[in-house]
């Protein structure tokens, strides 16, 4: 496939409230910000760039946020 299913991750002050679960928040390079799981959309591939961080820590945060977007829990 040429395309990935992506989570944006917004600066803090530039996202909506987050919400319990939906929402995680995550720390890189000493700023702060929020996975708008609700922005969630293919792209092409060729328009990712490089890794910044591996939030491979968070796994159950990110599951729970996806959880939360698609069966409401």
């Amino acid at each position: 496939l040429n395309t990935r299913v992506v989570v944006p991750l917004l600066p803090i002050d530039q996202a909506p409230t987050p919400a319990q679960t939906l929402n995680p928040v995550f720390n890189i390079a000493g700023s702060r910000f929020v996975m708008a799981t609700q922005f969630m959309a293919a792209v092409p591939s060729k328009m990712l760039k490089d890794q910044v961080q591996n939030v491979q820590d968070r796994a159950f945060e990110i599951a729970s946020a996806l959880d939360c977007l698609f069966q409401g829990v």
